[in-house]
């Protein structure tokens, strides 16, 4: 408990203001409940992070050429200080992040993506992901040897194609029709949330695959 307690309230913030949603807190009846997962005697606990947005300010969208090392290192130990003092058996954390795939156009800020693609500097954007990607390889391999916590680094990709079938499978193929086998009530808010919602999931959507290394070649050889 004094391990846990003070890395739980200095790794989160709360707000102890109702049940109402503020964006800028969380809950402080889910930290009790987080808390209470740790200190549950189980024989394993398996954790999931990501996955990172990649976002940027909006007067300067870029982004930078490597990830923060001082804050990818603060972020883990917060949660190895957590898992590490909890009563699981074997603790494992997983943290996944986009790779320069072409599902990066999706997955990367639209602001960021969209000035890259005017600069014509894609190429670039890529490079800069894979860099973001490595960082993070080497901060999670660090804290892999020397935390009682195993981590472990995850591509997107994988994660975004089960997004994509669980959409198709919902919505259709262009991902805009009735939901098959509705899970809400028409006309309530969560309806108008999930309408909300697909437009700015068609961002995401892919036609024909793309030949990305094709693409890179062209771009090289061009202006």
């Amino acid at each position: 408990m004094l391990a846990l307690v003070p890395a739980v309230i200095a790794g989160f913030r709360f707000s102890r203001q109702g049940e109402a949603f503020n964006p800028e807190a969380n809950r402080y009846r889910e930290g009790a409940r987080f808390l209470s997962v740790l200190l549950e005697e189980r024989p394993a606990l398996e954790v999931e992070i990501g996955p990172c947005a990649h976002r940027a300010g909006v007067s300067n969208p870029l982004m930078p050429e490597h990830v923060s090392s001082t804050g990818a290192h603060r972020m883990v130990a917060f949660v190895a200080a957590r898992l590490d003092n909890s009563r699981a058996g074997r603790r494992t954390v997983s943290v996944s992040q986009q790779t320069a795939t072409d599902r990066a156009a999706g997955t990367v800020d639209s602001l960021v993506f969209r000035h890259y693609a005017l600069e014509g500097k894609l190429e670039h954007l890529l490079r800069t992901v894979d860099q973001h990607a490595d960082d993070i390889r080497a901060v999670l391999a660090w804290h892999d040897t020397v935390s009682a916590t195993r981590f472990g680094f995850a591509p997107l990709d994988p994660f975004s194609e089960l997004v994509e079938r669980d959409m198709e499978e919902v919505f259709g193929p262009d991902w805009t029709g009735a939901p098959t086998d509705p899970r809400w009530s028409g006309g309530g808010t969560l309806d108008s949330a999930v309408e909300e919602a697909k437009g700015k999931m068609a961002r995401f959507m892919r036609d024909a695959p793309l030949d990305l290394d094709r693409l890179l070649r062209l771009h090289k050889d061009s202006e």
